[in-house]
């Protein structure tokens, strides 16, 4: 297991940072031990954060982390104070890292770099609330189904109720794929695929009720 190391300098940060930094350095995925330390280990590899380091993409970074948890089994992210960090330290650094082009605070870059941390979603949760839903939207689309095609407004509240049911299969299915890969990207994949679903699914009711608008204004 690799071991992450925060190594902050100058003054605590006020609470809503910690929390915030807290908060998300909790939702490290598995085979990621994180802490918060006072200097940096003998041999961790050390990334100092600077304005003139490397700035990679989300991706880019947790492919980064990957190789170097594969290298060295202590990495050490070296954050400034208020003003930075001093030019020995950044030239002691194995990597520089730069977190935007943008000039962060001190208290803002802690959270950032927590932000940026390579989640997976919690598969469990995942599996466990699709398979609840998927109970729960088939007893509705089996009340529904006799009046699918009575009017407009049944008609879409059937398919509201089919698309769930495609949700919730999706989800589970996701779960199990994200439970295999240990990356989030089949998540992302099938929120993808289902946004394009409920979109198709939008024209369609959006469709029908224009012509059954038009119909009535014909009529009358």
């Amino acid at each position: 297991m690799a071991k992450l190391l925060l190594v902050a300098h100058g003054a605590r940060l006020r609470g809503w940072a910690a929390a915030a930094r807290d908060d998300y350095l909790a939702r490290m995925p598995r085979g990621y031990a994180v802490q918060l330390a006072q200097r940096v280990p003998r041999g961790a590899r050390v990334v100092a954060l600077d304005e003139h380091g490397r700035e990679l993409s989300s991706a880019q970074f947790a492919a980064q982390l990957a190789r170097w948890a594969g290298e060295q089994a202590a990495i050490a992210f070296v954050v400034g104070g208020p003003d930075g960090l001093d030019a020995e330290t950044k030239r002691a650094a194995d990597f520089l890292l730069r977190l935007s082009s943008l000039t962060l605070p001190h208290a803002l870059a802690q959270v950032v770099l927590a932000v940026l941390r390579p989640g997976v979603p919690v598969f469990e949760a995942m599996g466990i609330v699709s398979l609840v839903a998927l109970a729960a939207n088939g007893t509705c689309l089996a009340l529904l189904w006799k009046h699918r095609a009575e009017d407009v407004n049944m008609s879409s509240v059937w398919e509201c109720s089919r698309n769930d049911i495609a949700s919730n299969a999706a989800v589970f299915v996701a779960a199990g794929a994200v439970w295999l890969t240990q990356t989030g990207w089949p998540d992302l994949m099938v929120g993808f695929a289902l946004a394009c679903l409920l979109l198709r699914s939008a024209a369609s009711v959006s469709a029908r009720a224009l012509r059954e608008l038009r119909a009535g204004a014909v009529t009358a």
